[in-house]
């Protein structure tokens, strides 16, 4: 039996064919490493993460172990990467709720107390 890195599988664990990336050419090697070192967003620098570790013949289920992230994801982003999608990048967040105004149920209340 694996490893399980501590952590409890809650669902029943699915076979699946294990992820094998393609060897990338030093030039794109190079610019992954570069924004994996470079971008503020956290989340965008775990999926760089998780793809230069499956450049070092590291295994979906290691990786999951290394990262703060299920089998899943690490597979998810993998394949979107293979894929040629911006698997590494972030999705955008929603943008921030305004702020309560005259006209809001929120001030309204607030006005009341």
């Amino acid at each position: 039996m694996g490893k399980e890195c501590g952590r409890v599988k809650r669902r029943k664990e699915r076979v699946t064919a294990p992820i094998t990336l393609p060897r990338l050419d030093p030039a794109t090697l190079a610019e992954l490493r570069h924004w994996y070192e470079n971008t503020p967003n956290v989340e965008s620098r775990t999926r760089y993460q998780m793809v230069l570790l499956a450049q070092q013949d590291y295994k979906v289920s290691q990786i999951a172990c290394l990262v703060p992230r299920s089998e899943d994801t690490v597979a998810r982003v993998l394949n979107r990467f293979e894929a040629g999608k911006t698997g590494c990048r972030a999705p955008a967040q929603p943008a921030r709720p305004k702020v309560a105004g005259h006209g809001s149920v929120g001030y309204r209340i607030a006005a009341r107390h």
